[in-house]
């Protein structure tokens, strides 16, 4: 199975919703913060992050069933602006999102797994164990 433009796209699409956060985080909603919004260099490497992101769910799509893309990349962009969040920006998380991150999860590997075949997640560490012998 070749799932590695799945984990870049929901990596990619993760950390471009991360870095969107954080450049309109101190930002007041509404048209007068267009002109700060673009020209902060954050802002454009985050549209060109999603833009990569994109392309790379694109290129999966093409490559492999919808069945194991969409669940993989949900799962990976759900959790990535979540753990830099908590990493990167000393964010709490309480123990009840952490539950409902979990159940989120939980409902991926279950929507995309198929009776007799391994779960996207068993899959796509056995793909990333083969790359690193």
């Amino acid at each position: 199975m070749k799932i590695q433009e799945s984990v870049v796209s929901g990596t990619a699409l993760g950390i471009s919703a991360f870095i969107a956060r954080t450049v309109m985080k101190d930002m007041t909603a509404g048209i007068s913060m267009l002109p700060a919004f673009l020209l902060n260099p954050l802002s454009w490497f985050f549209m060109v992050l999603g833009v990569y992101g994109f392309i790379h769910l694109q290129v999966a799509l093409f490559k492999e069933r919808i069945s194991y893309v969409i669940p993989l990349v949900t799962a990976i962009s759900i959790v990535t602006p979540v753990v830099l969040s908590v990493v990167l920006m000393d964010e709490f998380v309480s123990p009840v999102k952490w539950l409902g991150i979990g159940m989120i999860l939980t409902g991926v590997v279950g929507i995309s797994k198929r009776k007799g075949e391994k779960s996207i997640f068993t899959a796509a560490a056995l793909s990333l164990k083969k790359q690193f012998r």
